[in-house]
């Protein structure tokens, strides 16, 4: 699955849970467009990253039970003007600066 395609369901799941309206598992499935499988795989990706999320049967919705934001970034370290001119066989003269995307998911 592309990258994009794959955080723009993960932001669409996190605003889901935090106005607990997910429905269940199939219900959410349904939303997405997606299997209840790949919803469940979703789910656990969402706690491997640490999200405190779980089903409340008397929300009848996933919810976060503790306050705080899920963040999925990319960094990049900034390398030395030398370095660039190897990576791009000596025609590169810009060095790569510190550049920092993130996308926060508040929940």
């Amino acid at each position: 699955m592309p990258v994009m395609k794959y955080i723009n369901k993960m932001l669409r799941i996190n605003t889901l849970v935090k106005l607990r309206a997910t429905g269940s598992p199939r219900e959410l499935a349904g939303k997405l467009g997606i299997s209840e499988r790949r919803v469940y795989e979703y789910i656990n990706n969402m706690k491997e990253l640490g999200a405190p999320i779980a089903f409340s049967y008397y929300h009848n919705s996933y919810i976060y039970y503790v306050n705080g934001e899920l963040v999925m970034s990319f960094a990049t370290d900034q390398i030395e003007k030398n370095e660039a001119r190897d990576i791009s066989a000596g025609g590169w003269e810009s060095v790569f600066e510190n550049h920092y995307t993130e996308y926060i998911m508040n929940y």
